[in-house]
């Protein structure tokens, strides 16, 4: 879907289908947002350049995530737009050690848009806001889940990488280990 285009500006395409696109409304940001069956709307993204995109999809329905890759290719002066489904292969993973629950949001993020990292889960990672900041926000979850620890830039570490954070309120430390796939 073009974005801020509304239902006129939605553009449908299945599985294994090839389709022609073109924009629907050329006054409106030239982005689009990207939508699965059961999932919410992504955040919007730029597909006027070369590259790969890692792009995370809520389930509406489940607690989990999909996350597609989003390939922009040119051939003879054409754009490809290639969708693959890569949840098996995560751009990064975030594995709770502790015995505490935390928070886990994008900076700049709807402040419904989260996930619950319970003690001992790990789960997978990719941006839901690409043109937002790619900064990652972890808080505590306790009653009010409102204790932000810190925020964090995850594009650029290395395979792995540990990033202490404090409880000031409740005098702790944790140890944030992040996985870049």
């Amino acid at each position: 879907m073009q974005s801020q285009c509304e239902e006129l500006g939605t553009f449908k395409i299945f599985p294994q289908e090839t389709s022609t696109f073109h924009w629907t409304d050329a006054s409106k940001p030239l982005e689009i947002s990207v939508k699965l069956d059961d999932h919410e709307y992504s955040g919007s993204l730029r597909i006027d350049g070369i590259g790969d995109i890692n792009l995370r999809l809520k389930n509406t329905q489940e607690r989990d995530s999909t996350i597609l890759n989003v390939s922009i290719s040119e051939e003879t002066n054409s754009l490809y737009i290639v969708f693959t489904d890569v949840s098996y292969a995560p751009p990064y993973r975030i594995e709770n050690q502790t015995k505490t629950r935390f928070k886990v949001q994008q900076v700049q993020s709807r402040s419904d848009d989260f996930d619950h990292l319970n003690p001992y889960q790990t789960i997978s990672f990719a941006w839901t806001y690409p043109l937002a900041p790619k900064k990652l926000k972890i808080s505590l979850c306790q009653l009010d889940c409102g204790d932000e620890l810190d925020t964090f830039n995850i594009d650029s570490i290395s395979k792995a990488e540990k990033f202490p954070m404090r409880d000031r309120k409740n005098k702790r430390d944790f140890i944030l280990e992040i996985t870049s796939e």
